[in-house]
């Protein structure tokens, strides 16, 4: 079995906000597979905006799909199962609303909806942190979203917490 670290807490500033950038099970990504693990997407709007973006920890750089047509998901694969009890993520791309859900697997294929949100097209929306309750273990967890209107989801973070 694969230990994983425990990532340190820290304070980001965006647009002279304050966005606190917590523990999370996911490590700060620099590449699709680094440090460990792996990211990715069902589409992105171009090179310079990849799906490890939004496992970064860096609130200056997003993971945008190609274009509105949904659905879209951007997913992150563990290196051994976890159990996710809470997500959260930071949007400012979409103006619209959607509908945004936390999906798990064991294998890509077939997947669990654990827990989804409506989210409304108001500033107050586009951030959410979410908890449910979630005792099986899985090795994939992707946000999955559909119905999005008013432009392309920007995902600036998807933070996974749980052990």
């Amino acid at each position: 079995m694969i230990s994983i670290p425990i990532l340190q807490s820290s304070l980001c500033y965006y647009n002279n906000q304050i966005i606190y950038i917590s523990s999370s099970l996911i490590p700060s990504m620099t590449s699709n597979i680094t440090p460990y693990g792996s990211a990715s997407a069902s589409s992105i709007y171009s090179a310079g905006y990849p799906a490890y973006y939004a496992f970064d920890n860096n609130p200056s750089t997003a993971w945008v799909p190609i274009n509105t047509v949904t659905p879209q998901w951007i997913q992150y694969q563990f290196t051994s199962s976890v159990v996710v009890t809470q997500w959260e993520f930071y949007n400012i791309g979409s103006s619209g609303t959607g509908v945004w859900s936390l999906q798990s697997s064991n294998n890509a294929i077939g997947w669990t909806t654990l827990d989804t949100h409506t989210i409304a097209p108001d500033a107050t929306q586009r951030t959410g942190s979410f908890s449910f309750s979630n005792s099986i273990p899985y090795v994939y967890y992707r946000m999955y979203f559909t119905n999005t209107t008013g432009g392309s989801p920007a995902i600036y973070f998807l933070k996974l917490y749980g052990y």
